[in-house]
């Protein structure tokens, strides 16, 4: 059974969620890639014998993208070798991963979303991308306005990797639940389920 492993020979703190397969002789490594990059998702197929010894090496969009990707590096390799033993390895990691968010840090991650602060800043964000060529012309030539505006920026950076790192962290939830959900075998009858009861509370609040 292939075995889940949460670290690699060279890896780094920057390579989040690494998951990694033996297959035929090789290992198979996923990672998310840290922001800001090209591409979500990288990988990279080493030989057993040698962990130095890479084979290859690329980026993706998707984790699935960087999943097929990697297995055509591998020789002899076919689908269904890989959904087998990726299966179980995803499985056994999320059976075994940290919590995404600490208890602690709960509130200030929906501050960062939704606080007092967090809506202020976004409504003057939204505020001035109203503006047009003739505003930044403005910018250019006036330094009062000109040092408003970097503050503004500042702020958009800041609100950019704060949401960037909210997606992050929902799109490893969705993940690991999708992983969990597929040891019922009654798995679309679940998500049928919870798509009706979602349904359900929407119109309930849209209704009052």
């Amino acid at each position: 059974m292939a075995t889940a492993n949460s670290s690699a020979a060279g890896a780094t703190p920057a390579r989040r969620d690494l998951q990694s397969i033996p297959l035929r002789g090789h290992t198979v490594y996923v990672w998310r890639s840290p922001e800001p990059t090209k591409h979500a998702f990288a990988w990279r197929v080493v030989m057993d014998t040698d962990q130095r010894e890479e084979v290859a090496a690329g980026e993706a969009d998707t984790a699935a993208d960087a999943w097929d990707a990697a297995l055509a590096q591998v020789p002899d390799a076919d689908q269904a070798d890989f959904t087998e033993e990726q299966g179980e390895a995803l499985f056994s990691q999320v059976m075994a991963c940290e919590p995404l968010l600490a208890v602690e840090d709960v509130d200030r991650f929906l501050n960062a979303m939704h606080g007092p602060d967090a809506r202020r800043e976004l409504r003057a964000i939204a505020a001035f991308a109203t503006k047009d060529g003739e505003f930044y012309k403005q910018v250019s030539e006036d330094r009062e306005t000109a040092v408003a505006m970097a503050m503004v920026a500042m702020l958009a950076r800041d609100h950019s990797k704060a949401l960037l790192r909210a997606v992050d962290l929902m799109q490893s939830l969705d993940a690991r639940t999708m992983v969990a959900l597929y040891a019922h075998e009654d798995v679309d009858e679940i998500n049928a389920e919870a798509e009706a009861a979602l349904i359900g509370d929407e119109m309930e609040a849209e209704h009052g």
